[in-house]
């Protein structure tokens, strides 16, 4: 009777992991965040997390995969970045009448006046500078995705 109960409890617990799973699957992708260094992924991710269902890419050739197999509703795009970097990338997205309608918030550390402009140019919908502020992220990606009721309970401050 025991080994039948655990039987029952490793087939309930596999069970449940694979409905997890296949969940896991299911959901949509909110937000897909393209930055070569997973720290600053890992940090938008972090911020994000509670209120929307985030990916990390770390590189624009990741991205474009990426997105061959799910589209997500908005795209956190990092401008600095190997082989290719993201006015390129946001330039290609913007081009391809499958991806288009995607809106991209750039994430930078490059503050200047010329590359806002030239990223709002390619079709970037708003642009963050690094380092990323949690409240003022919050609020554009609310802002650009349109969802007011998705916030986590508490939003920092913007200063």
């Amino acid at each position: 009777m025991e080994k039948k109960k655990e039987n029952v409890k490793t087939e309930t617990a596999e069970t449940e992991a694979k409905m997890e799973k296949v969940a896991s699957l299911v959901k949509p992708l909110d937000i897909l965040v393209v930055d070569d260094v997973y720290a600053n992924r890992f940090l938008v991710e972090t911020i994000l997390g509670d209120a929307y269902v985030c990916e990390g890419a770390g590189s624009t050739a990741e991205m474009f995969r990426m997105l061959m197999k799910k589209k997500p509703r908005l795209i956190l795009l990092d401008l600095m970045m190997p082989f290719e970097n993201g006015f390129e990338a946001l330039g290609k997205l913007k081009a391809d009448p499958s991806l288009k309608s995607i809106p991209v918030i750039v994430v930078s550390a490059k503050d200047s006046r010329e590359d806002v402009v030239k990223a709002m140019g390619l079709g970037a919908v708003d642009y963050v500078v690094k380092p990323v502020e949690e409240g003022l992220l919050l609020r554009k990606v609310r802002k650009a995705l349109g969802d007011p009721e998705r916030m986590p309970a508490f939003v920092p401050p913007v200063e």
